[in-house]
């Protein structure tokens, strides 16, 4: 598969995304957009795919931290479904802590959280994406 990875860290305000390089080793937070409705979104997401050549898109799946399945998660479910419409590949990657996760990195960076929803976002896509490449990464080599 030539071509990059999207990620996409949906929410109802904002939505974060996150791109692979090439050769699917590291992920880096690309930007994030304010979701004012879905045709607004696909608009921005066909944009993204024909500027990076995407080959296929991870979305992260908000579970709760007991694995099951919550209001969100159905949310997320029906994005996907309307991305798959529109003939885009999707792959579900497990989201729990991601949002944890960039606050911290944020933080040792001495960059303050509490203004930069945003930015959180696309690093909490990133961290989506840098699992489910290293996920894939490993089960490659095994």
């Amino acid at each position: 598969m030539s071509g990059r990875i999207l990620s996409i860290d949906y929410g109802t305000s904002r939505v974060g995304f996150a791109i692979s390089d090439p050769l699917y080793i590291i992920a880096t937070p690309l930007k994030t957009i304010k979701n004012k409705s879905i045709q607004d979104l696909l608009k921005h997401i066909g944009l993204i795919v024909k500027e990076y050549d995407i080959k296929a898109i991870v979305v992260g799946l908000p579970l709760g931290l007991n694995g099951k399945e919550t209001k969100q998660t159905k949310t997320v479910k029906l994005f996907s479904e309307t991305l798959e419409k529109n003939n885009y590949k999707v792959i579900f990657e497990d989201e729990r802590l991601t949002t944890i996760l960039a606050k911290k990195a944020l933080i040792k960076q001495k960059i303050s959280t509490g203004k930069n929803k945003s930015l959180i976002d696309q690093v909490s896509a990133a961290f989506i994406l840098q699992n489910y490449l290293d996920k894939k990464k490993s089960f490659l080599v095994e």
